[in-house]
């Protein structure tokens, strides 16, 4: 089980939260872990759970309706990127971000932040890497979206997940893979975003299996989602697509 909830803490990461070094008055590092969410109940216990199951952070209110889990202590810190060397994040923003933490721990010269932090997303190999899809990993990327689950008045419902850069287009492709949706459902380019629409009832309806039976959302997603699945219920109950 607990393993389950770091693998979503993941997902959590690479679809909303950030590590961030930055420096006080070009004296000395500072090192960070943050996740950002809406200011819900829903979102308020879920963050309190990750706490406790890394043994690390605390939530601050911000000012603009938004809660903060935030880790900046350096011990727990190094502890948390150990953490990700076991359990590696799978979008290159997330990956580029450990990356440049892990090097500026190491070599701890302010001189040296302030000539590569504008180059720190330029590492292009990452782009190669060939990720394993985790079912909480997803539901936590999931949970962390702005967007995902859309209700039309023509019942043409759908599923809706974008990235950035290429290497967001190759792991949508495995996200699409993993919900059984054949390759002619394209990876469409809008812009500087990677968008995978999926419109498909089975497909729906697997991926509604996935988020109630195989790695249940945490936070205030959960409410659309349920929303999402009483609508796709009530229009398709008692044809071929079960919901297991």
């Amino acid at each position: 089980m607990i393993y389950n909830n770091f693998y979503f803490w993941v997902g959590l990461m690479d679809g909303d939260g950030s590590i961030q070094v930055n420096h006080w008055r070009k004296k000395c590092l500072q090192f960070r872990f943050v996740i950002k969410l809406k200011d819900t109940f829903l979102n308020h216990q879920m963050l309190t759970q990750f706490c406790q199951c890394l043994m690390g952070g605390r939530i601050t209110n911000s000012s603009k309706g938004f809660i903060v889990w935030v880790v900046n202590d350096k011990k727990t810190i190094l502890r948390l990127a150990n953490l990700l060397d076991k359990f590696p994040p799978l979008t290159k923003r997330l990956q580029c971000q450990l990356e440049f933490l892990k090097e500026n721990l190491q070599r701890n010269n302010i001189d040296w932040y302030l000539m590569n932090r504008n180059s720190k997303y330029n590492k292009t190999d990452l782009d190669k890497t060939d990720p394993e899809l985790n079912p909480y990993w997803i539901s936590g990327f999931i949970e962390a979206l702005p967007c995902c689950f859309t209700i039309r008045k023509a019942n043409n419902h759908s599923f809706s997940i974008s990235l950035p850069n290429e290497g967001g287009r190759v792991l949508l492709e495995k996200i699409r893979d993993y919900f059984g949706c054949p390759s002619s459902n394209k990876i469409h380019k809008k812009k500087t975003f990677y968008v995978l629409e999926i419109y498909r009832k089975e497909i729906l309806f697997s991926i509604i299996n996935h988020l109630t039976q195989k790695a249940p959302l945490l936070g205030e997603k959960k409410i659309s989602f349920k929303y999402f699945q009483s609508v796709m219920l009530s229009h398709h109950c008692g044809n071929s697509f079960p919901v297991s």
